[in-house]
């Protein structure tokens, strides 16, 4: 029985720069991570998909669902490894892997956060 993986987001983030890992420290990072996303009492499904990228070696596509508004595999951009960390898009979005290697623990980035602009 292959292990569930799960992401446990909150909000806030602090910015942090990174350098690109050899293909074969992606291994445990690459393939579905699911979780519910919590924000403003509210609870909504999530995925998260990572692959390696196919043009920069080293490098990991980063796309999305999130069921509540209809939107899969959406590409949000491009993470590389530093240590137990993901850096997606220089940056924005960081991620450590539990102790355990099957959960991902961070912040939500602001531009995960849905808004309503009246």
């Amino acid at each position: 029985m292959p292990q569930r993986r799960t992401l446990i987001c909150a909000t806030g983030l602090a910015p942090l720069a990174a350098l690109a890992a050899p293909i074969d420290e992606l291994g445990p990072w690459l393939g579905d991570w699911r979780a519910v996303m919590r924000h403003g009492g509210e609870e909504t499904p999530f995925g998260l998909h990572l692959e390696a990228d196919k043009t920069r070696a080293g490098k990991l596509t980063v796309k999305v669902s999130a069921p509540v508004v209809h939107v899969w595999n959406a590409e949000v951009g491009r993470a590389v490894v530093q240590g137990e960390r993901l850096v997606v898009n220089d940056g924005a979005w960081v991620l450590s892997r539990s102790r355990d290697g099957v959960r991902l623990l961070g912040s939500t980035p602001e531009f995960l956060v849905p808004r309503l602009r009246l």
